[in-house]
């Protein structure tokens, strides 16, 4: 059987029974091949915007068995080729990329993106400001799943479709940190990932005489919403 990373089984675990599962940015195409070995998706579509990752996302599929009416595979930009799923409950996932390609790519394709039920996203840059995006652009973020795999933290947003809202509308502390980090710090491994972030960000304040006064006051800032979401008293 496929063996995932433990990021790529975070995200799989937060797939529920669906009928159409799509996979941006597929890469090998591990994602979609699993959710198919375990029934959990019917079909899938596993898009690319490279061909050679895309041909072994193929012959993976071909490796373990999966039908080919099951699964397509769209060599696209974002969403650009991807053709919107049938009637049923569907899910698209768009990850393993920056936040600001993520948002890119749901605006280019908003027509498509509308089609789907859930959506899991995980921006590997640009989290604040793609949490404002999703705020903004009429989605409602409904959960968070923290991890840490190989030293590195990772945070993967379920959505739906919501009404657009202003960013007033939650603090600033959610958008920097998500409105579900209670449950994120149950795991120790997670809560020593961000542990060392505050430390990192402390000593850089710490130590760098050079840092500009305007830019000191946000890290600062920054420190203090560490130390809030933390729970860490002077």
């Amino acid at each position: 059987m496929i063996r995932l990373s433990k990021r790529l089984k975070a995200i799989a675990d937060l797939v529920p029974d669906c009928d159409t599962f799509t996979d941006i940015g597929t890469d090998h195409g591990y994602l979609p091949v699993w959710l198919l070995k375990e029934n959990i998706c019917r079909r899938a579509v596993a898009a690319d915007l490279r061909k050679g990752p895309l041909d072994t996302a193929r012959k993976n599929a071909s490796r373990y068995g999966i039908a080919k009416e099951r699964i397509d595979f769209v060599l696209s930009d974002g969403l650009t080729a991807v053709i919107p799923p049938e009637t049923g409950y569907n899910v698209l996932s768009v990850t393993g990329m920056g936040g600001p390609l993520i948002s890119g790519i749901l605006l280019q394709g908003k027509k498509t993106a509308e089609s789907y039920d859930m959506y899991l996203f995980s921006p590997h840059t640009g989290l604040s400001d793609f949490r404002r995006f999703l705020v903004t652009n009429g989605y409602e973020i409904t959960g968070e799943k923290h991890i840490v795999d190989e030293g590195k933290l990772y945070v993967i947003i379920k959505a739906v479709s919501g009404a657009a809202a202003a960013l007033d509308t939650f603090p600033e502390v959610y958008y920097d940190f998500g409105g579900f980090m209670k449950e994120a710090l149950e795991d120790k491994e997670v809560k020593a990932g961000y542990m060392r972030q505050y430390r990192a960000l402390e000593a850089l304040i710490r130590n760098n005489g050079n840092i500009p006064s305007g830019k000191k006051k946000e890290l600062i800032h920054k420190a203090c919403q560490y130390k809030e979401v933390l729970g860490i008293e002077d």
